[in-house]
């Protein structure tokens, strides 16, 4: 309507005017994933595999509202980070609320990555995305929109936009975390997120050991394997782990995520042998038996 009636001029000139133009332009295009031959690696960039305080693993960390608060318990009490080992490449969590890779209108993840990932060098990626992602697909290929009542198209655009996003950041030589959502109060939901969790898992299972899922659903489970607000901690007290909606976490939910992106990364990285090697060489110059 502005651009019918010309009010929107005004705003297009001073932009000109400021050498701005194009500020208002969205991208809305969305890699595709590289099809590659069964086995073989999605590619031949040799990474760092073990780190120290002189060469330490840096990690980026954000994603949709569901990346907060454990983002912010991985960068204020993450095994290694304080013995500087691992290093944080942001002071904080790049979360962005009610985004994902349905609406690359509202944010382009892929995009976003990118100009991350090329400014800041991160060695991974702790991305947490899918909470919002349980509604229509728009911008698929022809500018068309998917919606979930079309199942099969649906799985089938969402997978290729997950795959498309794993293949961009391991192809620049770096892994790729990718947290799950886990359980929700709402049962609908949960088997909607039950869905993209298991794209996640089949897409990262195709990269090797490239893409580490991190699967948080049963985190959150009681016995029964039902959601619970409350669970017992290893101390068995009952602890609060999730917040008033019965979606995101609370700090103590935060704590639980990251410490099993911790256990997962430690299993793929060496984080921790730079210990042996540093007392073994003090010891040896101080005399010390």
């Amino acid at each position: 309507v502005s651009h019918f009636l010309h009010t929107d001029r005004p705003r297009e000139w001073i932009q000109n005017t400021l050498d701005r133009a194009g500020d208002d332009d969205i991208e809305t295009a969305l890699p595709s994933p590289t099809t590659l031959p069964v086995g073989e690696a999605a590619t031949t960039t040799t990474i760092q595999t073990a780190f120290s305080p002189t060469e330490p693993m840096r990690m980026w960390v954000g994603g949709d509202s569901l990346a907060i608060v454990p983002g912010q318990s991985v960068l204020e009490s993450f095994p290694g980070t304080s013995e500087g080992a691992i290093s944080m490449v942001r002071p904080d969590v790049d979360g962005w609320v009610s985004t994902g890779l349905a609406r690359p209108e509202v944010l382009n993840w892929p995009l976003h990555l990118q100009e991350q990932t090329a400014a800041l060098d991160p060695d991974v990626v702790v991305l947490t995305l899918g909470s919002n992602d349980d509604q229509a697909l728009t911008g698929a290929p022809g500018g068309a929109t998917i919606s979930q009542g079309d199942a099969e198209q649906w799985v089938d655009e969402y997978r290729r936009r997950v795959g498309g996003l794993m293949d961009q950041i391991i192809a620049e030589g770096r892994t790729l975390v990718l947290v799950g959502v886990p359980i929700v109060r709402d049962g609908g939901r949960s088997a909607e997120y039950n869905t993209i969790n298991t794209i996640f898992m089949e897409e990262a299972a195709k990269r090797d050991d490239r893409v580490i899922f991190v699967d948080t659903w049963e985190l959150f489970q009681d016995e029964n394997g039902n959601y619970a607000d409350y669970l017992p901690n290893e101390a068995g007290e009952a602890v609060k782990y999730r917040a008033d909606d019965g979606i995101h976490l609370t700090g103590a939910g935060g704590d639980v995520v990251a410490k099993q992106i911790y256990r997962q990364l430690s299993d793929q990285f060496d984080l921790t042998s730079w210990k042996t090697t540093t007392t073994t060489a003090s010891t040896a110059a101080t005399g010390v038996p």
